[in-house]
């Protein structure tokens, strides 16, 4: 399951449980049809609580939906929140397939090194 809220310019996605690619085509999907005031997009995805059983391939899609989705803001920064050594290391992957001036990734092991992180660009 996929959640998210807007809390003070920083939108926080919750993935919990077992995650399909027809989750993240339709989250993919929501952020290319709401606009978020501004021309810097902060992202909180807390991972956490999730399975994420992807191909490289799939990452790929995955990374390329993302790229098209934020592509009217100037600058995106996402912060992901990880505990697990699989999940980091696969985030790592998807990071470095497909690579933007206009977006930064980096990965968290708790909420509140992530927030500290976006707060830096929250205007």
């Amino acid at each position: 399951m996929i959640t998210h809220k807007l809390i003070d310019n920083i939108l926080h996605i919750d993935f919990t449980g077992d995650i399909t690619f027809d989750e993240l085509e339709e989250l993919s999907r929501n952020f290319s049809e709401h606009r978020i005031k501004g021309d810097f997009l902060l992202l909180m995805y807390d991972l956490r609580m999730v399975n994420l059983n992807f191909t490289i391939k799939e990452y790929t899609k995955i990374s390329n939906l993302a790229q098209n989705s934020t592509k009217n803001y100037r600058f995106v920064k996402a912060a992901f929140i990880v505990t697990s050594p699989r999940t980091t290391a696969m985030l790592t992957i998807y990071s470095q397939l497909t690579w933007s001036n206009h977006t930064q990734r980096k990965i968290f092991s708790t909420p509140d090194a992530a927030l500290s992180w976006l707060q830096l660009f929250n205007q």
